[in-house]
């Protein structure tokens, strides 16, 4: 397979774009870490981090004029080589040796789902190299036992502390913030917390 050359997602658009490039780098250490490029290069530098599970091939869903996403295969998943023992400070690393080799001194990130604590945490590593950072779906609801103080909670109240307890456990500046927009599956946010055992 020819990594360098654009190829289709597996649906059509609206479900996606093609990739402009998809390829791999090699990282300090010898490993490979993959990467897609969607949009046009002189666009914004936004890098996606995935779900899980998921790939780069998700950062082809957002075709927005003027940003440059580019998907990033966290280690063991699409192209990215695993890497043993790892901790989540590790992937900020990786992020600005990508950065580097791309030439993009600023750049976005976003998270989406189980990508929202990498991009917590190239904000927390790069304050003066990450321009704006977006976490979507990206808060893990608690899942309290019956009895316990969080079950009387209505779903706004537990989302203001988990966005608490991220912002708290990331070390990031609640001032930094410019907005929490917090959904919910619950018919009612006044509903009681309904994600328990």
């Amino acid at each position: 397979m020819d990594t360098n050359a654009p190829i289709p997602l597996s649906r059509p658009k609206p479900d996606g774009d093609l990739a402009r490039t998809m390829q791999t780098m090699e990282l300090p250490g010898g490993r490979n870490l993959g990467f897609a490029q969607f949009g046009a290069q002189s666009a914004l530098p936004v890098f996606y981090f995935h779900g899980w599970p998921g790939s780069r091939l998700e950062a082809g869903f957002f075709n927005i004029q003027s940003v440059q996403m580019i998907g990033v295969d966290r280690p063991g998943y699409g192209l990215s080589d695993a890497h043993q023992n790892r901790k989540l400070s590790d992937w900020p690393r990786d992020i600005e040796a990508l950065a580097d080799h791309l030439g993009y001194d600023k750049f976005a990130v976003v998270g989406m789902s189980g990508g929202g604590p990498y991009a917590a945490a190239c904000a927390h590593y790069f304050t003066k190299r990450v321009i704006k950072v977006a976490i979507i779906a990206g808060l893990r609801t608690p899942f309290a036992r019956s009895g316990t103080t969080l079950k009387s909670l209505t779903a706004t109240e537990l989302g203001k502390r988990v966005v608490a307890e991220l912002i708290q456990r990331s070390e990031i500046d609640g001032k930094l913030v410019d907005a929490v927009v917090y959904g919910t599956v619950v018919p009612s946010v006044l509903a009681p917390n309904i994600a328990r055992e």
